[in-house]
């Protein structure tokens, strides 16, 4: 069900970028410092680089974040085309990072498909079925999700509640908000603050 879902984020993302104006490659995602055309060459590094090469680009760049960066950056200056062509033929591919569950693919792609969407100025919704963020949830409270996605302790003293679909978890200062909005906020997206609520939402901010 999972693989079903990631292909279908994947396939999605691809039609929304086909044909996209050349000027908008070069806007700013809403991820951190990367542009949209950055994102989509991140989304596509698992296809494109063999884990020996992303071996040696974390000795290159000193650490995964930053070989990761690096490595979206790079694929960044190939054609756009090929880069959607790439995230469409894989679009079925099974990957996930070593000693991470097949949510963590699905965490990846839906949230950074609301990276590039927002940043292109589409409408600040989910327009999908929220429950199939919810297996993604799952990943990121749990302790596996501290490689590469929540720091230790970002989550910890707070209840979070989702308010499209039947998911809770935590205790402590409440936050609420859509599927989606709860992932972002987990990841520590700022955009993701206005659209939750609760007393834990200023608590989180703090983090």
């Amino acid at each position: 069900m999972t693989d079903d879902v990631v292909r279908a984020e994947r396939l999605a993302l691809a039609d929304r970028l086909a044909g996209l104006p050349p000027e908008q490659w070069s806007m700013p995602s809403l991820c951190g410092r990367w542009t949209v055309r950055q994102v989509l060459g991140h989304l596509v590094t698992p296809f494109l680089v063999s884990a020996p090469a992303m071996g040696r680009k974390m000795l290159r760049y000193r650490g995964i974040s930053a070989a990761m960066d690096g490595a979206a950056r790079e694929l960044a200056a190939r054609p756009w085309d090929d880069l959607v062509d790439a995230l469409r033929s894989n679009a079925g591919t099974r990957f996930r990072p070593p000693g991470l569950p097949p949510t963590a693919p699905l965490i990846d792609i839906v949230v950074h498909s609301a990276d590039i969407r927002w940043g292109l100025g589409d409408e600040r919704v989910d327009h999908g079925d929220p429950a199939r963020i919810l297996p993604g949830l799952d990943f990121l409270v749990s302790p596996r999700a501290r490689l590469g996605f929540v720091p230790r302790g970002r989550l910890a003293g707070l209840r979070w509640t989702v308010t499209d679909a039947g998911w809770s978890h935590g205790s402590g200062a409440p936050v609420s908000g859509t599927a989606l909005a709860v992932a972002r906020g987990m990841l520590g997206r700022p955009d993701a603050r206005p659209l939750l609520a609760g007393p834990g939402v200023e608590v989180l901010a703090d983090r």
